[in-house]
């Protein structure tokens, strides 16, 4: 059994069809039953846990054969590398497809458990899982249903049924989603796994359906049994941010989940680094955070504008970098209004000041209501630039639009309530400023 752990070792062959080699490393000295390896490879994210084994080690034992190469799948799926776990899955699917040819030619080929249903079902299992994660939602419905079909354990079924409740809620088929939870609920819940899967499923039930504090209920029972559970921690934080308006337990919760799984889709990257930020002004914290989030969504526009704020207050040299956050918000169609003012001030501090000026007139298309605040910064910009003319015409403009607000007796016309906003009286003043001037 020695030489078989001893034959093992990592290369490119398969996965990337490169010769270079990085060699395993036991932690332990390996159970009869599992192999445990840890492999990290900061030069290159590409390189993570790209896996071959020894055919000479491994040809006579399918068995240790096929579990680390669905073990290798499980890792890399969980460490987000889902394209490389779904070939990596497909060998072992390969494998088991091929010691079935064997059999039928040889009864000694393999041993008869290499092929009972508990291996298929749970390489079905995974796979269904890695292809949810890649958006193949048809196919992993037609394994989760395969599973069911086999004679399985009760934990397995328990997974599958746990597994199509998950994509029934994601595409808001809630009603068909509460059957097969109520399936689950009829097989027991007298394990500890068990019950913290059925709090978890009725928790996003519940919240779907509009239902928020019988979610936090079994959010918080999720929580309880699994103290790890990312999807669950991120969306507690949500429950109590949202609807609580506890900003601190969000927070806290948050980062619990961050710290296990920092690329955890479900985590509100946005919102966390956005506290830190102006709680703590922890900006290197903060895009620690972010960068997270862009891997999770490149096209994420909150998490683009947030970056390139972040940056700025960090004075970032890279100042293309900057400048690329910024403009991917606004291609992302950002809607936040800062974003205008943030992105219109850092081209005007570069001396980009026709860019700016259109950044800001972009800004007056999309969100009107703010039309007064991104006047004011308009008209800083021409008379910064001696373009005295058209900044009184912005002067008298915004005369007219204040005269209008205090006239409808709110701000239900035009928001005034911006720091960088003129007053009426500012605004006079300017204007005899600007024709003198003239």
């Amino acid at each position: 059994m020695q030489a078989l752990f001893q034959g093992i070792s990592f290369t490119w062959n398969w996965l990337t069809g490169q010769s270079k080699l990085l060699f395993f490393q036991e932690e332990d000295r390996l159970e009869s039953s599992k192999l445990r390896s840890r492999v990290v490879s900061e030069d290159d994210e590409n390189s993570l846990l790209k896996l071959s084994l020894s055919e000479e080690a491994l040809k006579e034992n399918f068995d240790y054969s096929f579990k680390t190469w669905m073990m290798l799948g499980v890792f890399l799926r969980e460490n987000h590398q889902w394209e490389q776990a779904e070939r990596v899955f497909k060998k072992a699917m390969q494998m088991v497809e091929e010691s079935a040819k064997r059999m039928e030619n040889s009864e000694n080929a393999f041993s008869s458990s290499s092929l009972t249903s508990p291996n298929v079902s749970l390489l079905l299992l995974e796979m269904a899982r890695n292809l949810e994660k890649l958006g193949k939602i048809e196919q992993a419905i037609e394994k989760l249903e395969k599973v069911i079909q086999l004679n399985v354990s009760k934990q397995d079924k328990v997974d599958a049924l746990a597994e199509l409740a998950w994509i029934y809620l994601s595409d808001e088929k809630f009603e068909k989603a509460r059957l097969f939870i109520s399936q689950i609920e009829e097989l027991g819940n007298e394990d500890k796994r068990t019950r913290q899967l059925i709090s978890h499923l009725l928790g996003n039930y519940h919240l779907s359906m509009g239902e928020p504090d019988l979610a936090l209920q079994h959010y918080e029972k999720t929580v309880e049994l699994d103290s790890t559970c990312v999807d669950a921690l991120a969306v507690l934080g949500d429950i109590y941010f949202h609807h609580k308006k506890e900003k601190s337990k969000a927070r806290t919760l948050w980062e619990r989940a961050f710290t296990i799984d920092p690329l955890n889709n479900s985590i509100s990257h946005y919102k966390l680094s956005n506290i830190i930020m102006k709680e703590d002004k922890n900006y290197e914290r903060a895009k620690s955070i972010l960068d997270a989030a862009l891997k999770v969504d490149a096209k994420d526009a909150n998490s683009n504008y947030l970056m390139a704020f972040c940056l700025d207050e960090m004075q970032c040299e890279a100042k293309d970098v900057v400048m690329f956050h910024y403009s991917e918000a606004m291609r992302l169609e950002c809607q936040k209004k800062n974003l205008f003012v943030r992105f219109s001030d850092y081209l005007v501090r570069l001396g980009k000041y026709e860019w700016a000026i259109g950044i800001l007139n972009t800004g007056m298309k999309l969100k009107p209501k703010e039309t007064i605040t991104f006047l004011s910064l308009r008209e800083k910009i021409y008379e910064t630039t001696k373009n005295y003319q058209n900044a009184l015409d912005d002067c008298e403009l915004l005369l007219k639009l204040i005269s209008q607000t205090a006239i409808s007796g709110s701000s239900s016309v035009y928001n005034t309530t911006h720091a960088t906003q003129m007053s009426r009286d500012e605004v006079q003043e300017r204007v005899a400023t600007l024709k003198q001037r003239l």
